[in-house]
């Protein structure tokens, strides 16, 4: 049996079923009214289906008659269940030949909204054949969301039926990682001479998500589009972006508008925490410390959502900090050039929760460890536990908060040595946040690389041990 396709520029192009009528591999099972009736398969393609079946099994159909299902094996084992295919012929000799083509929206993947990928961006998957042997399945993202994507390929793989699951599938998402999914087959369409396979997502893991979303960050935003808010992108297709990996990008600023930008991030995020009175402008968020500071910024999607600064130290001038602790908080013998303070941290509301402190701070153990500073910042209560994790150690006795109510400050450092060899760090801490940071500065002879002893891996392994069961009470 042949069907006729329409094609671009009115060319025809014919779609034969695959053969297999004598062939003993496939079987299947028709299900309907509740009964089961064994078929034969003489051939399909991922539209339709010919079977042969008893001639008095073949007189309970007619043209039009919706089945509960029919169940396709290789073998013994299932391929696919097709769910309320129809009937459209019906000879006295025993054929029948099946329609089971099925829209996105009657699969429900249109439930949730789809971000459509770049044309100058692919990601392709590769997947092991379903049932031929030593052949493997190519194709390319079209769309994605949080339950599934669209994808396309070639007619040559017009086998893949509605039901099927595809396991062990290998995703390349370029920009972001290389994962591994089970996916299986909602609806498939022939158009322009190329399969359109939507497909969902089976027991996605949280790791599969995180890298789909970065993936949406990079691949579904236009460079006309930017800078866009990526949150709000992101849930138009119902996924999240709690980690943000390398879609935030950190840099310092380098002129008037980024400096401008990093100035109302300071704003909307103080106002948000109610640490700037009533009144406050744009311009008030600017103090003489900027002058002499390195001003990171995190951009992601194109918009800076982030910033942070350190304020180099010299002996002719304070630090912010100064206000409320003396220089000798130090230490003894301590100068301020030798010194960092990190200060105006500033995140949107909306980015709050995600990785880019994390980002951020790693960008602050790089500049710390490469010009061979100390680091020291002021913290509040409520946050003292995030730098913390990021290294860094009370080192004066609280006093109160000049602006916020019920709320006090201390000083905390962290020192080069520190971050290099984690000795004096939480062995998470040091994983998350400085890791990656000695790793790259010892691969390009900015420093030794440190050996680790074995009490801090030991000691790593119990925190995460530790962490996973404090995880799962609190769920």
């Amino acid at each position: 049996m042949k069907i006729q396709l329409l094609h671009s520029g009115n060319e025809r192009r014919q779609l034969n079923r695959l053969s297999i009528d004598r062939s003993n591999e496939f079987f299947g099972i028709i299900k309907y009214q509740e009964k089961t009736q064994p078929a034969k398969i003489v051939d399909f393609h991922s539209e339709g289906i010919g079977l042969l079946v008893e001639k008095e099994v073949a007189v309970l159909f007619t043209i039009g008659t919706t089945l509960q299902s029919f169940e396709i094996y290789y073998g013994k084992r299932k391929l696919a269940t097709l769910e309320e295919p129809k009937v459209m012929k019906v000879s006295s000799a025993g054929r029948i030949s099946l329609s089971f083509s099925s829209s996105e929206r009657t699969r429900g993947l249109r439930t949730v909204g789809r971000l459509k990928v770049r044309g100058d961006f692919h990601a392709n998957l590769i997947a092991q054949d379903p049932w031929k042997m030593d052949t493997m399945i190519h194709m390319s993202l079209i769309d994605i969301s949080s339950s599934g994507f669209l994808l396309e390929t070639s007619l040559s793989n017009k086998h893949l039926l509605q039901g099927m699951t595809l396991k062990d599938v290998t995703m390349i998402l370029p920009g972001v990682n290389v994962i591994t999914l089970t996916l299986r087959v909602a609806h498939v369409k022939h158009t322009a001479g190329r399969l359109r396979v939507g497909v969902t997502l089976v027991d996605p893991s949280s790791h599969t998500l995180v890298a789909i979303s970065q993936f949406a960050i990079f691949g579904t935003i236009h460079e006309a589009e930017k800078p866009i808010d990526i949150i709000h992108h992101l849930e138009k297709a119902d996924l999240k972006a709690k980690k943000l990996g390398n879609a935030a990008r950190i840099s310092s600023v380098s002129n008037a508008e980024e400096y401008a930008e990093v100035l109302k991030i300071r704003l909307d995020a103080y106002r948000a925490a109610e640490k700037v009175p009533t009144g406050f402008q744009v311009e008030d968020m600017a103090d003489s410390f900027d002058d002499r500071s390195i001003i990171l910024l995190c951009r992601v999607g194109g918009k800076i959502v982030a910033t942070v600064r350190l304020v180099e130290g010299d002996q002719k001038s304070p630090f912010p900090f100064e206000s409320l602790f003396p220089i000798s908080a130090l230490g003894e013998n301590k100068t301020r050039e030798h010194f960092y303070e990190v200060s105006k941290l500033a995140i949107l509301p909306e980015y709050q929760g995600t990785d880019i402190l994390l980002k951020l701070f790693k960008e602050v153990a790089r500049q710390t460890i490469i010009n061979k500073r100390s680091s020291v910042c002021l913290s509040t209560r409520a946050i003292k536990k995030n730098y913390e994790i990021m290294g860094f150690k009370k080192i004066t006795e609280e006093v109160p908060h000049p602006t916020l109510k019920q709320e006090f400050l201390a000083l905390f450092r962290v020192n080069a040595d520190e971050f290099i060899d984690g000795q004096k760090m939480s062995a998470l801490a040091w994983e998350k946040v400085a890791k990656s940071v000695v790793n790259h500065l010892a691969e390009n002879s900015f420093i030794a690389r440190p050996r680790r002893k074995i009490s801090h891996l030991i000691m790593r392994n119990i925190e995460s041990i530790f962490l996973k069961i404090k995880k799962k009470r609190a769920a």
